[in-house]
């Protein structure tokens, strides 16, 4: 589990993603389709198919109150 501070935000609609570097290249390694290789996470759980998710299926309103999201990494289906 890795937790993070982000500090403050305006109010509006946000999405997040992270990834695990694997060789600590400081960057997404992907494939020649541009699939990533390594495992990735974003906001809502979501594990996109066939290119990368939606907004709207990730993205999720800020407040002006702290909000925890959770997600997984997992490897690209």
């Amino acid at each position: 589990v890795v937790k993070a501070n982000l500090g403050k935000f305006s109010p509006g609609k946000y999405a997040v993603t992270a990834f695990y570097d694997k060789n600590s290249n400081g960057k997404l390694d992907t494939n020649m389709l541009k699939i990533p290789k390594e495992m990735i996470g974003v906001s809502n759980n979501v594990k996109p198919k066939f290119g990368p998710p939606k907004w709207g299926d990730v993205s999720f309103d800020l407040g002006d109150s702290d909000k925890t999201i959770e997600f997984s990494l997992g490897k690209p289906e």
